[in-house]
């Protein structure tokens, strides 16, 4: 028996709760009899499911039982409907283990490091965030950028939008 690791990964409909989205992947991988290894959202509607298998080759018919019972799971206990299917994945343990291993963090910046690098408040931060996300929800594109988690930005992407960004009323500055 070797030990698979499958990820699902889909668009839904909706901003949920995360404990919602995550007790909702913990039964969906329940009702597979496979292990959870993580339930993620990220961008506020990308939901991934992640969880590990035993069998004896590769499991290919395992993660359109694993679709099934997300999508069952995300409908019936976390009240989100399904907008599409993104990626589905299985990967051997030695090669989950590998990329785990290789796996490096980019740096990152915290909610009060780039209230300073654009030289306002911790809150003016927090409201661009909240603004950002009320433009997704519906459906327009804002130039703040999305945090990596609640609170961290990519540093880079950071100072992107700090170098453009508009300080006063008129036209953005050239970058």
């Amino acid at each position: 028996m070797s030990t698979w690791h499958v990820s699902v990964q889909c668009l839904i409909y909706g901003e949920p709760a995360e404990l919602a989205v995550a007790r909702a992947g913990r039964l969906a991988a329940e009702d597979c009899g496979a292990e959870l290894l993580y339930v993620s959202v990220q961008e506020g509607r990308r939901v991934t499911v992640a969880v590990t298998v035993e069998s004896d080759s590769i499991p290919w018919d395992f993660p359109l039982q694993l679709r099934g019972a997300v999508a069952d799971r995300l409908v019936n206990s976390a009240g989100h409907a399904l907008r599409d299917w993104v990626a589905v994945e299985i990967l051997s343990e030695e090669e989950a283990e590998r990329r785990s291993a290789t796996a490096g963090v980019p740096p990152l910046i915290s909610t009060a490091e780039f209230a300073e690098l654009l030289g306002v408040t911790v809150q003016r931060v927090y409201e661009l965030e909240h603004e950002r996300r009320k433009a997704d929800q519906v459906g327009r594109e804002h130039i703040f950028p999305r945090p990596v988690v609640r609170g961290y930005w990519l540093r880079a992407v950071a100072e992107r939008y700090a170098a453009i960004r508009r300080r006063k009323p008129g036209p953005a500055p050239k970058a």
